[in-house]
């Protein structure tokens, strides 16, 4: 705990994601859930609007779903880089 009795988060992982439809890429923020909620448990962790964070993110260059968790942990996509080429226009020039 940190001082005064206030719970810290633990420092987030950091790492590269290319979204595997149109090649976009990402930085993929795995974050811990807050309070030790585990999946196991069947309890989600609810953000401040009441959602829940189990709704995939749509790919922000072609909408393709991106996964929102890996276990216990929330994941957060911040597009780096847009492809290139789309992926359905590669190889028709």
């Amino acid at each position: 705990m940190a001082a005064g009795g206030i719970r810290s988060m633990p420092d987030p992982q950091i790492s590269n994601f290319i979204c595997p439809q149109c090649g976009a890429r990402y930085k993929r923020v795995r974050i811990g859930t807050p309070y030790g909620v585990h999946a196991s448990s069947g309890v989600l962790p609810v953000c401040e609007f009441g959602e829940e964070h189990d709704r995939p993110m749509p790919c922000l260059v072609c909408m393709t779903p991106l996964p929102p968790r890996d276990g216990t942990f929330v994941l957060k996509y911040l597009l780096v880089e847009r492809p290139k080429k789309r992926a359905d226009q590669v190889g028709t020039e």
